[in-house]
């Protein structure tokens, strides 16, 4: 099957605040790193796409969801607030919805949701059973009990 758009990366705005002024968020740091490498891999500019201008006050746009049915993966920044978040868990399971529509969310025994979990969390209790069912990748280690966020360039 032929996709529009490589990826989208879902993630909660919080979540991309710098922590020093003049700073890339971690999210904005994550898609230039993953933009460079996977563009390099596929020999071309990968089309990699993210909502980086929706506010919590904006209609979930009907133009995000249509939008699914035309991308490949699905790479879900997973954090607290995103797992809280009636936005961010809406938009993994309209693409879950897309995808079984368009080859099946996963395909052989791959995913076409990739989970980056940039801090742990609780429950996985919102997030879709074929989500639940994948590892992830962890970017973050714990140091003495506390996660320490890796940088989002390389991970582990």
């Amino acid at each position: 099957m032929s996709f529009d758009q490589d990826a989208f990366i879902s993630y909660a705005h919080i979540d991309n605040e710098p922590l020093t002024p003049g700073q890339k968020g971690w999210v904005s740091q994550f898609h230039a790193t993953l933009q460079a490498m996977l563009s390099q891999r596929l020999g071309e500019e990968a089309r990699i796409w993210r909502d980086d201008k929706l506010d919590g006050n904006d209609v979930f746009s009907d133009e995000i969801i249509e939008q699914f049915a035309k991308t490949a993966l699905l790479v879900s920044i997973l954090s607290p607030r995103y797992v809280r978040s009636e936005w961010c868990t809406r938009e993994l399971r309209k693409f879950c919805e897309a995808a079984a529509r368009t080859g099946g969310v996963t395909i052989g025994n791959k995913s076409r949701v990739f989970k980056v979990i940039k801090t742990p969390f609780e429950t996985a209790a919102p997030l879709p059973e074929a989500v639940q069912q994948t590892l992830g990748y962890e970017f973050y280690a714990l140091d003495n009990g506390d996660p320490q966020e890796l940088d989002p360039a390389f991970g582990d």
